[in-house]
């Protein structure tokens, strides 16, 4: 079983400061591009994921 940390949109651009904004993540969660699940009507993201993704971009270095 894997485990992976998420948090709210707003969260999640607090979480990564510089690096991807709230309209950001927003933006990439119209276009389906942001890993994550609804949870009623909030978006809830896998920080993990993005982590990876923005790692793979060369955004951040682990």
């Amino acid at each position: 079983m894997q485990v992976f940390e998420t948090g709210t949109i707003r969260e999640t651009a607090q979480k990564f400061p510089g690096l991807v904004s709230e309209y950001t993540l927003r933006a990439w969660v119209k276009e389906g591009r942001c890993p994550g699940f609804y949870r009623g009507n909030k978006f809830i993201v896998n920080q993990t994921a993005l982590f990876e993704i923005l790692a793979a971009a060369g955004g951040v270095k682990r």
